[in-house]
């Protein structure tokens, strides 16, 4: 299991697609043959829009792959927001503690 962040810059001035438009827009683009997502959490945070996906992949690069497919194919789809970057953590990386989003 891996966790994969993306993060996305909106245009200024635009309209911002929704959270719900962007995590189906993700859903969507989630598809890859050695990694699924499980889990799928979108925030917007002023003029950026993260991602948070719990990806089960056997490898770190099966997880990476499907995060920068998620990344280009949400940037083409919606417009407004520019894919800007990726962190992945492993597994064994993760803290277990609750966080509220």
């Amino acid at each position: 299991m891996y966790a994969v962040e993306l993060c996305f810059a909106l245009d200024e001035g635009s309209i911002a697609p929704s959270v719900e438009a962007a995590a189906e827009s993700a859903r969507h683009n989630g598809r890859h043959p050695g990694a699924r997502i499980e889990h799928l959490r979108v925030k917007r945070l002023g003029t950026q829009m993260y991602m948070v996906a719990f990806v089960a992949a056997a490898r770190a690069d099966d997880a990476r792959e499907l995060a920068r497919t998620i990344g280009l194919g949400v940037s083409a789809q919606l417009r407004h927001m520019r894919f800007v970057s990726l962190h992945i953590w492993a597994e064994d990386q993760l803290s277990m503690e609750e966080t509220e989003w």
